[in-house]
């Protein structure tokens, strides 16, 4: 599971993959 930071209202999604970089995820 991605891990979930919620900063001001906002949810921050972070997905780490071995062979891919790391995708940030805002709503």
């Amino acid at each position: 599971m991605p891990e979930v930071f919620r900063f001001f209202g906002f949810s921050f999604f972070f997905y780490s993959k071995e062979h891919e970089p790391v995708h940030v995820h805002v709503e």
